[in-house]
């Protein structure tokens, strides 16, 4: 019987550990931490409780709450609100429509698409319907806003269709024309001016205008022509040299740079499948 006190009551031990409470009219099971049995001498726990003048249950309980506090609290993720994730971009649901909202520079989504629609815009409605609605200077991501798009030269009756020029202009690996030139060596020339330092602007050359058939040989630089008398002032036999050579290329065309090659380099080479 979980609550002794009837046993007190009527004077009958219905519990097998319970008589003391029938002497003392009391109720150990009121008492969790049996205090009353070191002062009556009655076990009715445990036998090393009398002989030693403590309370095992009070050790027990102190176990446990020992073991509570070794578990570790795993912290709350908090999911990013609505407003925060459209702001960061990407994917994001306004209402029942999904959109996209580019990430920075370069986005690598539209630039895909980009690059996946130009070479068959001019024969698939599809894909021209896409690449004209993403390389629009006000298009999402602004991408046609710096880039320009060139229209590549047909072969026989087929069409090259478009191509967006990332980069700048880079000639052909080993390309060697009448002149070279290096930016860098004349940088400690350049004075608060900068390029036009040696460069003159061209203020009635159509520099826009070039970009609007997507024909790469309609072209006006807003430079004009850098004339030999700037490049003579500073190369003369007395200061930066006048060697035709330190300007021009002996060769012109196409040429791969040479490779020395040892005997056992042509040996190995020609052991091989």
């Amino acid at each position: 019987d979980d609550d002794d006190d009837d046993e007190i009551g009527t004077g009958k031990d219905d519990d097998d550990d319970d008589d003391g409470e029938i002497g003392t009219g009391k109720d150990d099971d009121d008492d969790d931490d049996d205090d009353d049995e070191i002062g009556t001498g009655k076990d009715d726990d445990e036998d090393g409780e009398i002989a030693t003048d403590e309370d095992d249950d009070d050790k027990k309980d102190a176990g446990k709450a020992g073991s509570i506090t070794a578990v570790a609290l795993v912290p709350a993720i908090e999911g990013a609100g609505a407003e925060d994730w459209n702001r960061s971009g990407g994917w994001y649901r306004d209402e029942f429509t999904l959109r996209y909202r580019p990430t920075g520079h370069e986005d690598q989504f539209i630039r895909a698409w980009l690059d996946l629609t130009a070479p068959a815009a001019p024969s698939f409605k599809a894909s021209r319907q896409i690449f004209e609605e993403l390389i629009d200077p006000k298009a999402p991501g602004l991408c046609g806003k710096c880039h320009s798009v060139d229209q590549l030269a047909e072969t026989g009756s087929k069409n090259q269709g478009h191509k967006v020029n990332w980069t700048a202009y880079k000639p052909e690996d080993g390309l060697k024309t009448s002149v070279h030139f290096s930016h860098s060596a004349h940088f400690s020339l350049l004075d608060e001016r900068g390029c036009l330092t040696c460069h003159k602007r061209d203020r009635d050359a159509d520099y826009a205008g070039g970009f609007k058939d997507r024909a790469p040989a309609t072209f006006q630089a807003n430079f004009k022509p850098l004339p030999r008398a700037v490049c003579a002032e500073c190369h003369t036999s007395a200061k930066a040299g006048d060697n035709c050579l330190t300007c021009h290329n002996y060769h012109l065309g196409v040429y791969q740079p040479v490779v020395a090659h040892t005997k056992g380099m042509l040996q190995d080479a020609s052991n091989k499948p």
